[in-house]
């Protein structure tokens, strides 16, 4: 998740642009955006797929949070602006 994050979003040509990345603010919102989405592949995850046996629980007010996070990252990728394509690797 993190490498496919940093190859679409980050670096010096990414691949994919949530605006225009002409200001210091408009990088650092496509930058915070990535962070978000590599801090939900971190912190919200499958674990008993990644870990079995393991019981995992999460909140009724964890899981809305999570589920509104997601809403605002999905909402920025569907206005997603394709700046170049990457040959597959």
């Amino acid at each position: 998740g993190h490498t496919l994050v940093d190859a679409a979003f980050l670096g010096s040509s990414p691949a994919l642009a949530l605006n225009s990345l002409r200001t210091d603010t408009e990088r650092n919102e496509q930058r915070g955006i990535a962070n978000l989405m590599k801090g939900c592949f971190s912190a919200f995850r499958n674990p008993t797929a990644h870990e079995p046996h393991v019981s995992w629980h999460i909140s009724e007010a964890d899981t809305l949070d999570l589920l509104s996070t997601l809403s605002l990252i999905h909402r920025r990728l569907d206005t997603a602006v394709v700046l170049h394509s990457q040959p597959p690797a």
